[in-house]
């Protein structure tokens, strides 16, 4: 077996210890500062369709696409489905030039006060999910503030209702247990649960970028039966709205 000095190498996770580090290629292009991240697939597709249509342009990233908006003012990238995909593009984004990173999804209602198509900006997060314990830092784990502000007050153009809220992540949708889910919504006032914010929450604090997310409820999780709503009219409605805000260059002007 071969014999390592430890004198040679940093403190775990120290950036003097890391083999791997984020890096923008010779040949790749350096991105717009602000953009969105979708994490779902169709939403993603939407979005960069929408944006070629009006001259955008599209490139490609490990794991996903990205697409740049012709005045090349923001750009999009998705899909990113679980929280160490979505924190491998969140990365590679920072390395391209992100500064500000918007996130979109969708997440499953635990609060009895929330139902099928109504909109939650992320608060604080939870991590349920295996990613965010590699990203610490002294900074508190939040989103940041005036970009959550921002998409707060884009979610009411849609609907007066949208609310701040807290969100726990999780890498097992197949293991939510109702005891489990009660004990976050008491213990940690937890509204809703998706698959990637609280790992997003960590690198953008970690890499000092601004972060926030908007969400859409895609299923109720609080009542005695689970209740999905992925096909339901008013939640695929409301996606769409909350991506138009998004896609509207003004929404990435500096402030």
């Amino acid at each position: 077996m071969l014999a390592m000095d430890n004198d040679n190498f940093g403190t775990p996770y120290s950036e003097k210890d890391i083999v791997i580090s984020p890096r923008r290629g010779k040949h790749e292009k350096q991105i717009p500062a602000s953009g969105i991240l979708l994490v779902n697939p169709p939403d993603a597709q939407y979005a960069i369709t929408r944006l070629l249509s009006e001259g955008g342009e599209l490139r490609s990233i490990y794991h996903t696409q990205l697409c740049i908006h012709s005045t090349g003012r923001f750009f999009i990238a998705g899909p990113a489905v679980s929280a160490p995909i979505a924190v491998m593009a969140a990365e590679k984004l920072i390395a391209l030039g992100a500064r500000s990173i918007y996130l979109f999804s969708c997440c499953g209602a635990i609060s009895p006060e929330l139902k099928i198509g109504d909109i939650v900006v992320g608060a604080v997060p939870q991590a349920g999910e295996g990613t965010s314990q590699y990203y610490v830092c002294d900074r508190p784990n939040l989103p940041s503030k005036n970009s959550a502000e921002r998409l707060l007050t884009a979610a009411q153009q849609i609907s007066q209702q949208s609310r701040l809220g807290n969100i726990w992540t999780t890498d097992a949708p197949y293991r939510e247990s109702r005891y489990w889910l009660n004990e976050q919504l008491i213990r940690n006032q937890v509204v809703g649960i998706d698959m990637e914010y609280s790992a997003l929450c960590s690198i953008c604090n970690f890499r000092a970028i601004r972060f926030a997310g908007i969400f859409v409820i895609s299923d109720e999780l609080w009542r005695e039966r689970w209740v999905p709503g992925f096909k339901n009219a008013e939640f695929l409605s409301v996606g769409r709205k909350i991506i138009h805000l998004l896609l509207d260059p003004k929404f990435h002007e500096d402030r």
